[in-house]
């Protein structure tokens, strides 16, 4: 939410001081995500940010991809006891 409120905030008062033009470079080149690492790169510590960037992407993939394998392994197998998880050598296959 930090993220959303900090570069909202910021690519807004750059495209209304007319500093950066965000919406024209998305309506010419249509990509969302060049536009999202421009708007990171007129940070102060543009660097910084990107590293945060890369490690909370991580961490969101790595909580997803966890999630997911518990779900299907809990599909998979026959019978669960209530409170039973299944082996975890198998989910983190």
């Amino acid at each position: 939410m930090t993220g959303f409120i900090v570069l909202g905030n910021d690519s807004i008062g750059l495209q209304m001081h007319e500093i950066a033009d965000f919406m024209a470079q998305y309506a010419q080149a249509g990509d969302l995500y060049g536009m999202i690492v421009d708007i990171i790169k007129t940070l102060s510590s543009a660097p910084l940010v990107m590293v945060a960037v890369l490690f909370t992407t991580i961490a969101f993939y790595a909580t997803n991809f966890d999630s997911i394998a518990l779900t299907a392994l809990c599909y998979c197998y026959h019978e669960l006891k209530e409170n039973e998880m299944p082996h975890k050598t198998l989910q983190l296959m």
